[in-house]
């Protein structure tokens, strides 16, 4: 996908540039429901606390994500097409699984640490993904970057996006990131 040219400069092109946009767009919408997910959570929690107080509040903050996740991935999806970067119905899935494994490991953090969860989930979320900010490839990141923004949600989201916008496809492993992530 990537080519380096000249082994002192380390300098990357796309071999399969993105139809339009660029690399700063692609990196936005694989960006954009990570941050989304964050923000559900946070306003679920300011709305009803960092624990739910019986099953059925918890249930109805799964169900509450997973609808928020359904139409907030629809209009991604739209978005996202008419940013030219690929179908509809891809960035949809894309967006909607990202937002939801991200609002859901929030709220996961916030049950197991209160609302210091969020804090953990910032972490994990923003500033794991800061070196993803200069629009550098994961894998040219440096050590530890390079090994841990595949497995966690935005390198899944990114390389799931650089696939859809650049090959019109992607690989199944970041899909299993995010299933596994989902799982958790």
């Amino acid at each position: 996908k990537l080519a380096v040219e000249g082994l002192a400069m380390h300098a990357v092109r796309d071999l399969v540039p993105a139809e339009e946009g660029g690399r700063g767009t692609v990196y936005a919408l694989a960006g954009v429901p990570v941050v989304s997910g964050f923000i559900v959570a946070v306003v679920i929690t300011w709305l009803g606390g960092p624990v739910p107080r019986t099953m059925r509040a918890g249930a109805r903050r799964i169900v509450v994500v997973a609808a928020i996740a359904v139409v907030g991935g629809g209009v991604f999806g739209i978005v996202a097409h008419a940013l030219g970067a690929g179908e509809v119905v891809t960035w949809w899935l894309l967006a909607a699984a990202v937002l939801q494994v991200c609002a859901m490991t929030t709220l996961a953090l916030e049950s197991v640490f209160g609302v210091m969860g969020i804090g953990a989930a910032s972490a994990l979320f923003v500033l794991t993904a800061a070196p993803l900010l200069r629009l550098t490839h994961p894998l040219l990141l440096p050590e530890p970057w390079a090994t841990l923004t595949p497995w966690l949600p935005h390198g899944a989201s990114l390389e799931m996006a650089t696939g859809e916008a650049y090959f019109g496809g992607s690989d199944l492993r970041p899909m299993l990131v995010l299933a596994v992530w989902g799982a958790l």
